[in-house]
């Protein structure tokens, strides 16, 4: 089975660790993979050392000229499964598809993480037709898609994995001691992108009540996003600071 995954952000999050776990491991299994993605992302760059990589990045979901691109090599290749990794990946390889496709087509597959609706608009609603079969993250955001109008056969369920060996061959670390906090203290972490849908608001509010309970307790966010400054506003306004 030969599978061409397609991703296109410059960032490294979730989305792209799921992406290099999923091709590294249909390499281990013996399948075919190549991987496109962004010349400049952060993908790229950790995948290159023993993925098979091509550049490509659309400027925007209607680029055309790189749409062709991709179906010129879509035919080239004649990939089983074409597997796009987010929206503007799905757009994408749906234009390049329609632009012209191998016969047989390959498979379009598209991975799903996030619990939004599908968006209605037009070119929206014709994207995700193309779509031959969906991979939902948890059977929530499978829920929502089956809600949204996609048929339930064609959307499965396959949770996030994590590279178990990588955990294990990491180095311990004394959090108290990394960031000076006493060594009684109850560390609550949260590890994501500072972005609204992850909801680091409602965790911030919390803290004064744990605190309450648990004078102790310490929050710890790790992570970056277009939020960053309205948190540390937030936790400055309820003498979170430490």
């Amino acid at each position: 089975m030969f599978s061409m995954h397609i991703d296109t952000a410059l960032s490294w999050r979730g989305g792209q660790n799921q992406v290099l776990l999923t091709v590294r491991g249909l390499q281990a299994r013996k399948h075919q993979t190549t991987l496109v993605a962004h010349p400049a992302g952060e993908l790229r760059h950790r995948a290159e050392k023993d993925v098979a990589v091509i550049p490509l990045v659309p400027r925007h979901e209607l680029d055309l000229k790189i749409a062709w691109k991709l179906s010129r090599l879509i035919r080239k290749l004649r990939p089983d499964i074409v597997h796009a990794h987010d929206p503007h990946a799905v757009a994408i390889a749906a234009l390049a598809l329609l632009l012209g496709a191998p016969k047989p087509r390959p498979f379009l597959m598209a991975s799903r993480r996030v619990d939004f609706h599908l968006k209605k608009n037009i070119f929206s609603r014709w994207k995700y037709k193309q779509v031959d079969g969906f991979v939902c993250a948890s059977n929530a955001i499978r829920e929502m898609l089956i809600g949204d109008g996609f048929p339930a056969d064609r959307a499965c369920l396959v949770h996030d994995g994590i590279d178990i060996q990588q955990l294990e061959a990491a180095r311990p670390v004394d959090l108290h001691q990394e960031l000076c906090l006493p060594k009684n203290a109850l560390i609550v972490g949260n590890v994501a992108a500072l972005v609204p849908h992850k909801g680091h608001r409602y965790l911030i509010d919390a803290m004064p009540s744990v605190l309450d309970k648990i004078p102790e307790a310490r929050l710890v966010i790790v992570g970056q996003g277009q939020l960053e400054s309205a948190l540390r506003a937030q936790i400055k306004a309820l003498n979170l600071e430490t």
